[in-house]
């Protein structure tokens, strides 16, 4: 059922602003983000709008935070929570994504990465063997890549191609984007590397998705180039 919650409405509104500006997203980039309309976010913004329980859903889920951050907290937990919110932009990226169909977009997703960051975190248990399988499918063409011909890539992206039908059949896309991040070592200088993204979502709540906020794990960050600049 898409019954509304109780929030604080302007603090909830405010939030949402703080956010976008922090990884300098506009209204476009978090619907989507998380799947929902820009006149969704442009009223959820005003302070006017309260979200439906499935809409504050798709945010956290879309923007990778938790719901305790549209609740309003004391004055010393805010502080707390807005100086974590800006150490996260060193870790977190925002990718722009495109939904893999076909041998053509395999093609191009596939060239010059060092790394994949497969996400099948929202894949059910109906889908689980499918996707865990074009995940290992693609790392395996990923490693060989450089070392066969354009004959074998494309009846590789072939394979994967069919793949992705068969994701689709069960429900869920195959999102991909590209980003940078460095890797800190015990000794020497971080090194940098170029991540392959692939995420593989239920098409009910990604079909309009074209921005994905990735949370870099441990040891990870951003090249400093690509840190958002935000001043409170």
């Amino acid at each position: 059922m898409n019954t509304q919650i109780e929030l604080d409405l302007p603090y909830f509104a405010e939030q949402l602003r703080f956010l976008r500006r922090v990884f300098q997203l506009t209204q476009q980039d978090v619907a989507l983000a998380t799947g929902l309309t820009t006149r969704t976010i442009e009223k959820l913004e005003s302070g006017r709008s309260a979200p439906a329980e499935q809409t504050l859903r798709s945010l956290c889920r879309g923007l990778r935070i938790e719901r305790s951050y549209f609740i309003k907290p004391s004055p010393e937990q805010a502080q707390r929570q807005r100086d974590s919110m800006l150490k996260a932009l060193r870790t977190t990226a925002v990718v722009r994504t495109t939904i893999l169909r076909d041998a053509r977009g395999l093609m191009s997703a596939l060239e010059g990465f060092h790394a994949w960051n497969i996400d099948l975190d929202t894949v059910g248990d109906d889908a689980l063997e499918a996707a865990t399988s074009f995940a290992q499918n693609l790392r395996d063409w990923g490693e060989i890549w450089d070392e066969i011909g354009l004959t074998e890539r494309l009846d590789a992206c072939r394979g994967l191609a069919e793949a992705c039908t068969e994701l689709a059949d069960l429900g869920y896309l195959v999102h991909t984007g590209r980003y940078r991040a460095l890797r800190r070592f015990s000794e020497g200088p971080p090194l940098q590397f170029r991540i392959g993204l692939i995420s593989i979502r239920p098409i009910a709540d990604s079909e309009h998705q074209e921005v994905a906020m990735v949370q870099l794990e441990d040891g990870w960050q951003l090249p400093a180039e690509n840190i958002p600049k935000f001043d409170l």
